[in-house]
């Protein structure tokens, strides 16, 4: 609406940025030269690229005419290969490989946009935070928080896989970590779009109950039951159930979202952010970096003043530390600057009490905890002293 607070400076926009990495890319490409690595490059590039340039024509929260999104994917399909052959001249097959690697991709585009056409239901709105993240809807005049199944504002991000292949989310498998640690996945968010062999990713496993593993991609790879997941494919499963009590909640299946993100995530975290919500039936009109909509709710509250003010935020959370300084005047927002920490927030300073506890123990009675036991014994004794350092947290 237009009497709302809205951001005249915005620093989602990663377009330049991803320009640079397509640049990079294509270097990349050209002296790449084992013939596997360097068709599966072009694959993996090629999607890159044509979800940049169909999610700008998706960001329209309307229906698009089916002639007219068929058009743009065949628009960005070929802006694709002429990139691709400004490195090497593609032979039929390669064509033939990008083209069938890039159909089911538009097939969801054309479901997510098919819905569009008879959902009544407004834009919703959901804070993906690190611990915990909250579903709203701005309608008759405010904001309305949504709450989940047990009618609680926010709900923890916590994806549980239990023996009988049922997948448990938020509160409900939080509990569930108690007795199924091994099998309780927590944390995604900061293992999304890193890779297994990053020091910090390194560091924070030895705090994790569940397993990770580092796939022939590199990638991190989750260990769970019998599976080995990415990351963002255990987000599927929360977003999915954030979009279901939205959809109860208005009575009307929901299509649209905008959803924050960390001030650090970059094109590649915004884009794996996206392909979960996707994949989990959202269609992402605009991404917002967490400070820059702590500002707009500020903003909410300061739209009728005349004088300019400059201002700090200062977002610290479960796993992030963000700051930004903005210019509110009305109704304009002006992001000046913006900055964080991606590995700074509640969870580590649970991280250290928990080392703090374990070396104190071990100095009293000789005994390591994180080594002691066997690995179920371990991952249970883990989790108790984890949530015992949480409850000590907030007191």
């Amino acid at each position: 609406p237009d009497h709302l607070p809205r951001l005249e400076h915005r620093t989602e926009d990663t377009s330049q940025t991803l320009g640079e990495v397509d640049a990079l890319t294509l270097l990349f490409l050209h002296y790449l030269t084992d013939k596997n690595a360097r068709d599966s490059a072009h694959l993996e590039f090629a999607s890159v690229m044509y979800k940049d340039k169909m999610e700008k024509t998706l960001a329209n929260p309307r229906y698009i005419p089916e002639g007219e999104l068929q058009d743009y994917h065949e628009e960005a399909v070929q802006e694709c290969l002429q990139a691709l052959s400004k490195v090497k001249p593609l032979t039929e097959k390669q064509i033939s490989k990008v083209k069938h690697h890039l159909k089911p991709i538009y097939e969801k585009y054309k479901e997510i946009n098919a819905r569009k056409e008879t959902s009544k239901a407004p834009a919703i709105g959901i804070d993906l935070g690190t611990t915990y993240c909250c579903v709203a809807v701005y309608q008759n005049e405010e904001v309305e928080v949504i709450q989940n199944s047990i009618a609680e504002n926010t709900t923890p991000i916590y994806v549980a896989f239990n023996n009988d292949n049922e997948i448990v989310v938020g509160n409900t498998a939080k509990d569930m970590a108690y007795l199924n640690p091994q099998d309780t996945i927590y944390d995604v968010k900061r293992m999304c779009g890193r890779h297994f062999n990053d020091p910090k990713i390194q560091q924070l496993r030895k705090y994790w109950p569940f397993g990770i593993e580092k796939g022939e991609d590199g990638k991190i790879r989750i260990k769970v039951q019998n599976q080995s997941l990415l990351p963002e494919e255990v987000l599927v499963h929360l977003l999915t159930y954030l979009k279901g009590t939205a959809d109860d909640y208005l009575v009307d299946p929901v299509i649209n979202a905008v959803v924050t993100v960390p001030a650090y995530f970059g094109p590649r975290q915004r884009a794996l952010t996206k392909d979960a919500c996707n994949k989990a039936g959202l269609n992402v009109l605009q991404f917002i970096s967490e400070p820059a909509a702590s500002a707009v709710a500020y903003g909410l509250h300061l739209q009728n003043e005349d004088a300019k003010r400059n201002s700090l935020i200062f977002d610290l959370g479960g796993g992030t530390f963000d700051v930004a300084v903005l210019e509110l005047h009305r109704k304009k927002i002006k992001i000046k600057a913006i900055d964080g920490d991606p590995y700074l927030g509640g969870e580590d300073f649970d991280n250290s009490m928990i080392e703090c506890c374990v070396e104190a123990f071990k100095l009293k009675h000789g005994i390591d905890l994180m080594t002691t036991g066997s690995q179920v014994e371990r991952d249970k004794r883990l989790r108790r002293i984890k949530t015992e350092c949480e409850k000590q947290k907030r007191f």
